[in-house]
């Protein structure tokens, strides 16, 4: 009796895929991250490798940089290990980072209160 293949899928929740960070990613950045979810395997290793020539069939290789930029700085991906010039393989890692409230910017230097002087200097 020959064993019946399941089919494979990628998930997202909707949670997930109605989230304005989502909805925000440029085509390419959504394209590379579910290119991501195809290639991982929890139960081989939480790190994705995922290189630039893979990607070649999908967008050239400075879009898939700068998707890789926007997933880090939205929070949907961490960069595990950069490759490149030093000759390793890329991997990436998915985050939760993205359901962080987004932080206030930092006031300016400018607007902070006067720094505290030591009258006891002479």
């Amino acid at each position: 009796m020959s064993k019946k293949k399941t089919k494979l899928f990628i998930q997202l929740y909707f949670d997930f895929y109605d989230s304005k960070k989502w909805r925000s990613l440029k085509w390419y950045s959504k394209l590379s991250y579910l290119r991501m979810k195809r290639k991982y395997n929890p139960r081989h290793s939480e790190q994705i490798p995922v290189s630039y020539k893979e990607m070649a069939d999908e967008m050239s290789e400075p879009t898939f940089s700068k998707a890789i930029k926007e997933l880090s700085k939205v929070g949907f991906i961490d960069i595990v290990q950069k490759g490149g010039m030093y000759r390793k393989r890329n991997f990436y890692s998915f985050s939760h980072r993205w359901q962080m409230p987004d932080l206030l910017p930092m006031a300016s230097p400018a607007a902070s209160p006067p720094a505290m002087v030591d009258i006891h200097k002479t």
